[in-house]
């Protein structure tokens, strides 16, 4: 494969066990320039390699190699824009399983060991400093151990393959830590709109601000597949929450990840209980280090509850009439539709709402070996099996109805 069209996907599957398949990008000229849209390749249940040349690119490049992708990254430029690579089901056959050969540029590579097959990067002898650059990401790799040197070794571990390089100046730099998930939970109050849209005063603030959940990581993270990394259900409807109707902004600086909700009338979701999972493997670190696993977090939304207590009453309708007919006002101030303006919209909220209570969602389903505490099996006459008999009795106790009292008449 050596060209792929801007704006299109192509897709290869090999679905041959006996006998694997090889993948080569940029075989005949040695460069990646016209593969300018991604490329998703599944090598069977079998396995099958890959073999990606960039050798004679005079341009230095960065690029990360994950355990399912390459030169995806944002930043990433061993692809044009729009260029990238994901694989899945590789294995060792005609090559190792993914052979990676640089040009003379200085490039600078971030790389991670595979589950499933050895790995083999060559740096392309760049004449200018610094040179080809490696880090490794190694936070998932089990006792591992470096050997050799920059300009040639490998890296093993007790639960990855062996992933060989040579021919670089700088490295191996080694990441061992997983970011991690510091916090992820509904904000009400919600993220600003942004600017105005083309046409508008130019970086002039919409009013208002958009609900939003807010997840904060211990370090810098990619978020490789936008708005797809995270799942929401509604446990109330039962409803889960396309991901068509989520969008997402990032705040590198404070490290924290905010998605929002286009797709629903002013951007807020339904009320109810929700499950939500963040997850690990579409999120990584500079290094290419991903989460550790899934994060699963709980919120609850209940529009006009300006307290978050779970109910509609009259403290909501008092922080609404505290605030009525002023602007610049938050979720938590009355202002529930979030444009910014305490209104009469929001006193309508209130007032359909008023007297409803969202309760906490049922807790999880009693675990076998507890619930058969419950009960205990006994012999019963007449009968060789045994049946369950409650420990505690089951007959119901009745209230006794009260003694009349009769007052005998004084004696005289």
């Amino acid at each position: 494969m050596n060209a792929v069209l801007s704006g299109t996907t192509t897709a290869v599957h090999f679905n041959s066990p006996a006998s694997p398949g090889l993948l080569r990008l940029g075989a005949l000229t040695s460069t990646l320039d016209a593969i300018k849209g991604p490329v998703v390749f599944d090598g069977g249940t079998g396995g099958s390699s890959i073999s990606v040349s960039d050798a004679a690119d005079t341009t230095g490049r960065i690029v990360h190699l994950t355990q399912t992708t390459l030169g995806a990254f944002p930043g990433d430029t061993l692809f044009p824009a729009g260029g990238s690579l994901t694989f899945s089901h590789i294995v060792a056959g005609f090559n190792p399983a993914l052979t990676l050969n640089l040009g003379s540029g200085a490039d600078t590579i971030y790389a991670q060991p595979n589950p499933t097959g050895t790995q083999t990067i060559t740096g392309g002898s760049p004449t200018a400093a610094p040179g080809d650059t490696l880090n490794l990401a190694l936070a998932g790799a089990q006792n591992f151990a470096l050997h050799g040197t920059a300009a040639s070794g490998n890296v093993t571990s007790t639960n990855l393959k062996t992933l060989t390089y040579s021919g670089f100046e700088s490295g191996p730099t080694v990441d061992s830590v997983a970011p991690l998930v510091v916090n992820a939970d509904i904000n009400l109050n919600g993220i600003p709109v942004g600017a105005a849209p083309v046409g508008g005063p130019a970086n002039a603030p919409l009013p208002g601000n958009r609900q939003s959940i807010d997840v904060s990581f211990s370090e810098d993270v990619a978020i490789l597949s936008g708005p797809g990394a995270i799942q929401l259900q509604n446990l109330t409807t039962g409803q889960t929450v396309p991901a068509g109707s989520i969008a997402l902004t990032y705040d590198s600086t404070a490290r924290i990840a905010h998605f929002t909700f286009p797709g629903y009338p002013k951007g807020v979701l339904p009320d109810g209980n929700y499950h939500g999972v963040i997850l690990g493997g579409a999120i990584g670190d500079g290094f290419g280090n991903a989460l550790s696993g899934d994060v699963p977090f709980d919120f609850f939304v209940l529009a006009g509850d300006a307290n978050h207590d779970r109910a509609v009453n009259f403290s909501d309708l008092v922080v609404v009439a505290q605030h009525y007919g002023s602007s610049g006002r938050l979720f938590s101030e009355g202002d529930f539709d979030y444009d910014s303006l305490v209104g009469f919209s929001d006193l309508v909220t209130v007032a359909q709402k008023y007297g409803t209570t969202l309760a906490p969602p049922a807790p999880a389903a009693t675990p076998e070996f507890v619930a058969g505490l419950r009960s205990t099996p006994v012999a019963t006459k007449g009968d060789s099996k045994k049946q369950a008999k409650p420990i505690f009795s089951v007959t119901r106790i009745v209230k006794p109805a009260p003694v009349k009292r009769t007052t005998l008449p004084r004696r005289g």
